[in-house]
């Protein structure tokens, strides 16, 4: 009730910016909103009690949302590891002829010998 200021039932968006406002004054209009719209399930502009209690219990959605590398999709976009995995230089200096059935196979065993 306290956040459904007009108590119809239903919180708008403007009571939900206001009440998590209330809670922390830093928090962005633009990432509220985002945590509404993504809480607001069937789309209607509002609120019900089990949309809104779904989005009470996610902890880390702003932190989620204040992820800078967003394209306009609202994905993440990420850079390519530069980092080698296991046996990149193995496979690199396979002499000719080994077949390199053989060298993933060797590679594979090095790899559980590793994580043993």
């Amino acid at each position: 009730n306290e956040i459904d200021s007009d108590g119809n039932g239903l919180i708008e968006l403007e009571e939900f910016i206001a009440a998590y406002q209330k809670k922390d004054a830093n928090i962005s209009r633009e990432h509220l909103t985002k945590m509404f719209e993504e809480a607001d399930i069937d789309e209607d502009g509002t609120l019900d009690f089990d949309e809104f209690l779904k989005v009470s219990k996610m902890p880390n959605l702003l932190a989620e949302l204040s992820v800078k590398n967003r394209d306009n999709r609202g994905l993440v976009q990420v850079q390519a590891s530069r980092e080698r995995y296991f046996g990149e230089e193995l496979r690199k200096s396979v002499p000719p002829g080994v077949n390199s059935m053989a060298m993933s196979q060797s590679q594979h065993f090095s790899m559980e010998l590793y994580e043993s």
